[in-house]
């Protein structure tokens, strides 16, 4: 006669599942390895932003323009070039008042997607 051994279902699936399944070791391990791809790809994304934003405004130095800001809180130079205007919060609100007035402005330029971007880091009115 021959004997079978029976097994119950669930036991099976815990016997397969030690001897093929990953162990909980292994499961941390790869779960400090994604973490830790994550974090270098935050960390290298974090360092092309800065380096692309720093990249705008470095290839020009401060220069002065001459012109006005129009209604679209555009600046207008003289030479007939239109600049979307970027400056911090104390210079910006100081512009503000000086809408549609001849303005000279001391800042760099850069340009992205097309468009010239002027950032501000001093201006005066001009009489």
């Amino acid at each position: 006669m021959c004997k079978f051994r029976v097994l119950h279902f669930g036991t099976l699936i815990d016997t397969l599942r030690s001897n093929f399944g990953p162990s909980a070791g292994r499961v941390e391990a790869m779960k400090k390895r994604t973490n830790k791809a994550g974090s270098i790809f935050l960390a290298l994304f974090l360092v092309v932003m800065i380096l692309s934003a720093a990249c705008l405004f470095a290839a020009d130095e401060a220069r002065t323009f001459r012109g006005r800001i129009n209604s679209d809180w555009q600046f207008e130079a003289d030479d007939g070039s239109v600049y979307i205007i970027a400056a911090d919060n104390r210079v910006g609100e100081s512009l503000m008042a000086a809408l549609g007035k001849k303005i000279e402005i001391k800042g760099s330029v850069g340009e992205k997607e097309g468009k010239r971007i002027i950032l501000v880091k001093e201006f005066r009115e001009l009489k």
